[in-house]
């Protein structure tokens, strides 16, 4: 199974994503963070999800705030 870790970088743009949200809805905020890492932790799962990153060794996933799945 692959082993899912956040970059720094990754990690400080998440929260920045949150709080911009929380600004204008707090609940759309916490779903959008939710949907962030649920999305995220299924690549462990399903390593050929989403689309090969710009970095080599990488995946990228686009989660889309109004869309059932990722």
């Amino acid at each position: 199974m692959m082993e899912i870790f956040w970059t720094m970088l990754a990690s400080q743009d998440r929260k920045r994503i949150r709080e911009y949200v929380a600004e204008q809805n707090l609940m759309a905020a916490i779903e959008l963070d939710e949907r962030i890492g649920y999305s995220a932790s299924s690549l462990a799962g399903q390593p050929y999800k989403g689309r090969n990153g710009r970095v080599e060794g990488t995946r990228e996933l686009v989660i889309h705030p109004h869309s059932g799945d990722s």
